[in-house]
């Protein structure tokens, strides 16, 4: 069977092996690239902190429900606290 020969030889194999890994490099480059800019997300959760702003100013929610430390506490230990 001559040709089945001609199919795996060692130079075939070596290109097979070849496109599969340039395939695999390009799906590994794709999964590195962020869905998002940065400044995209910035202006996604400021969005959201803006609608929930909106629902205190409304009475809809209570300051309590962020979480956030009362005004003059440490908020996350570096020594930064709010006004």
């Amino acid at each position: 069977n001559k040709k089945a020969e001609d199919l795996l030889t060692p130079e075939t194999l070596k290109i097979i092996v070849a496109v599969l890994c340039i395939i695999l490099l390009l799906y590994l480059a794709y999964q590195l690239v962020p869905k998002k800019t940065a400044l995209a997300q910035a202006r996604e959760n400021l969005n959201k902190i803006y609608f929930e702003i909106q629902k205190v100013v409304k009475g809809e929610k209570n300051q309590s429900d962020f979480g956030v430390s009362p005004v003059g506490r440490n908020i996350d230990g570096s020594g930064i606290t709010l006004p």
